[in-house]
């Protein structure tokens, strides 16, 4: 499955060769994670293929042991050259970590990002981003003793409101 998901990836983000002087890498970090992610053309100059792939803290704060994989697709709904809007949509995997055992929950997201690149350095620039997340997966604990063992189930819901800032570098 692994190898699918690099193969279809690599198929994405090499197959437009005319446009990749337009291609970025971004850094951004939230509340609760820090992602790195590339972002290449697909078709013509309006739609961009991403993918993302961080660290992550939902339940401790501070503590980033859990791992995020997104891939994705936007749309810029206003662009010049400075300033983008762009609808974003995608799927992934939160993987988060409980105890010993590390359980993966899928989610998709969808939401609208602002950029802007400096005038003076073109290659670089910021971004905004605000999207809402949905993923959410049932898990069973185990508490064991000498006398007793309990079993129960747990929700693991990700943050719905997403909202980062972060450094983009064109080239």
């Amino acid at each position: 499955m692994v190898r699918f998901i690099v193969v279809i990836c690599i198929a994405i983000f090499t197959q437009n060769s005319i446009a990749q002087t337009r291609s970025a890498a971004s850094l951004q970090f939230a509340l609760d994670h820090i992602e790195v992610g590339l972002e290449h053309n697909l078709v013509g100059e309006r739609v961009v293929g991403h993918l993302f792939a961080g660290i992550a803290n939902q339940n401790l704060p501070g503590v980033f042991r859990n791992y995020t994989f997104r891939i994705g697709a936007a749309y810029t709904a206003y662009g010049d050259s400075q300033n983008q809007i762009c609808v974003n949509g995608g799927l992934g995997v939160y993987f988060f970590k409980h105890e010993q055992e590390v359980n993966a929950v899928p989610m998709s997201d969808i939401g609208v990002r602002y950029s802007h690149t400096l005038k003076r350095l073109p290659k670089h620039g910021g971004l905004v981003q605000i999207s809402y997340r949905c993923g959410r997966a049932r898990y069973k604990q185990q508490f064991s003793s000498d006398v007793l063992d309990i079993f129960t189930m747990s929700d693991f819901r990700v943050t719905p409101l997403h909202i980062a800032i972060g450094y983009l570098f064109k080239f």
